[in-house]
Order: structure tokens, then sequence, then C-alpha cells
């Protein structure tokens, strides 16, 4: 673990358990971003995903404190952690080391109302707010397609750049040796990318899960410009993080309006949809809504004390 460490004067503070595979390193620098990994002898190890220092910018709690988000100085890497019920123990570990910073739930919140106000008439409160199961069978595409250069490795070591012709469509990222060719050299599923991150102004690092031919594994790009090079990050991470069939999703409720959100971070909210609260099928024995032919959505009991289960029937009757 200590390979991942930024200073050589840094000491652990302490590391937390986020789930099976997510980790939280405290040290007295910075916060790290873990996860482990098998290696080629089938032993468990860290990777790093990122880190950031105890700063407010970088650390938003949510709203009612449900969870945080932490956000990488250049606010290009994000995770959103929620406190289940059943684990008030991490979040009190994770609270207290950042009890320092005095951190408060105000501009999560002011994000939230801002959203409220672009749906409702003259906005509101927030009456309910708690993340949720969202099944949806709406499709998002993204595409776009570019001449750019790939990074392969050479014959005498390190790497060269070969230009080839990339095409983003419906999640998938398709590699062609130039923009006449009929078949792909490489197909990458975008919802296996681990990690995405920009290096230096025009190049874009991806890594995906282990497959077959390890050569796969890592794609490097470089883009003509900066500016082209934003574009085709953007979209990479909008496929990256982009809904499936099960995602989580936060459900808010405010004057018997229902606003279901995607919270890519604390300054990208997405609204999937909206409803007055009586138009939802509520299925008390599933915990579960159907809003429309296209949206449904369940509470999550680890996440929902059954107080606030009720309380939620209670807006719905």
């Amino acid at each position: 673990m200590l390979n991942v460490l930024r200073r050589d004067t840094e000491t652990i503070n302490q590391i937390v358990k986020v789930d099976e595979v997510n980790f939280l390193l405290f040290t007295n620098c910075f916060i790290y971003k873990l996860q482990i990994e098998p290696n080629q002898h089938g032993d468990e190890k860290f990777k790093y995903q990122f880190h950031l220092p105890y700063e407010k910018e970088c650390i938003k709690l949510l709203h009612h404190q449900q969870g945080i988000f932490l956000v990488s100085s250049d606010q290009l890497s994000c995770f959103r952690l929620d406190f289940p019920n059943n684990q008030q123990n991490m979040k009190k570990k994770i609270l207290q080391q950042t009890s320092h910073l005095e951190l408060t739930s105000e501009e999560h919140e002011t994000s939230l109302r801002e959203i409220i106000k672009t749906t409702t008439d003259g906005g509101g409160g927030i009456d309910f707010y708690t993340i949720v199961k969202c099944t949806t069978n709406m499709k998002e595409t993204v595409g776009c397609s570019d001449e750019v250069q790939v990074a392969k490795r050479s014959f005498f070591g390190g790497e060269k750049w070969v230009r080839n012709y990339l095409v983003l469509e419906e999640g998938i990222l398709y590699k062609y040796s130039t923009q006449r060719s009929k078949r792909p050299e490489c197909v990458y599923i975008m919802k296996e990318c681990r990690e995405c991150t920009r290096q230096q102004n025009t190049i874009i690092s991806m890594q995906f899960v282990e497959c077959e031919s390890k050569a796969k594994n890592q794609v490097k790009i470089k883009l003509s410009d900066k500016k082209l090079c934003e574009e085709w990050f953007k979209s990479l991470m909008r496929e990256v993080n982009k809904l499936t069939w099960d995602s989580v999703c936060t459900c808010l409720i405010t004057n018997q309006q229902l606003l279901l959100l995607h919270e890519v971070s604390p300054y990208d909210i997405h609204i999937l949809h909206n409803c007055h609260i009586n138009q939802i099928q509520w299925s008390p024995s599933l915990l579960q809504a159907r809003l429309n032919t296209k949206w449904s959505f369940q509470l999550m009991p680890q996440h929902n004390s059954e107080e606030k289960i009720a309380h939620f029937q209670s807006l719905q009757l």
C-alpha cells in the first residue's frame, strides 16, 4: 500500500473499507481512492485511482449527511459514497477524518434547489431525498468519430504513435486502421473501462478489464488539440458513467413533485424524469415505484430506515 503514497513524509491515519472492491486511505496529507485488483499470481493488491487534499472544494457532503462526494483537484475524477444504515461505523470514521474542515451539505442542497427551480413552478423545499435503484429501458446514445493517434508498443520497447480512426457509438469504442476500413481492428465496451484519465493536454488513457490480449487492456490516444481532447474525454466519461438497467440514482420529492436524478458529481446533476407523485404506481411489498413505461425505481432498505420509507409512502398518499 505504501507505493501509492505521494510523499515520503506521509503517514497513514486510517483505511476505510467501502465495499469488497473500493477503499479510502486517509493519510496526514491526502485522501486516496483505491481499488483491490487481483494480479497475475492470483493475489490481491491495492490499485491507485486518484487522490485529493483535505480541502472543502474536494469533499462535498450530500443532503442530510446521507453520503459524500470526493472530487479530485482537477475535477476529472469523482467518487460518490452513500452511507448505508447498516454501516454507520464507516460513516463515523470518514466524518471523523474530515471533521477539521467543518463540512456542510449546503453546497449540495443549493445544487438540488437549482434543479428544483428549473423543474417546478417557483421552486420549493426538499421534502424527501434518498438514493434508489433505478430501472430504465431508455437508450441514451453518444456518438463521435475522429482520426487520432493511438499508442502501440515499439519493437525496441517503449511506445510509438500510429494513426487510426476511432468511432464511439452506443457505449462501444471501435478502432479502425483507416476511415475507409470496413472492419474494426479492436472493439472496446466502455462499461468495462475501469479508469479513464487525461494526461497532459491532448492525451487520454483508458484502462479496461483483464482480457486475453494484455495489449488491449490499456488504450492511449492522442488528439490534435486540447479542445478536441476535452470533447472526446467528456464523451468517453459519459459512456463510462452512463445509466444501465440497474443504476443507483436519486429520488427527490418537492411540493408533491417527484424528480428522478442522476448525480454524476456535485456539479453534474441530470433530471431523468419528473412527475406528480400521485401519478406513480406504488407497490409497498416490493418498495417499488413505476413512473411510466420507461422508468421505475426501488427504495433500498439498506439506505432507508422504516421511518423514512413510511415518510415516502405518506407523501405519495
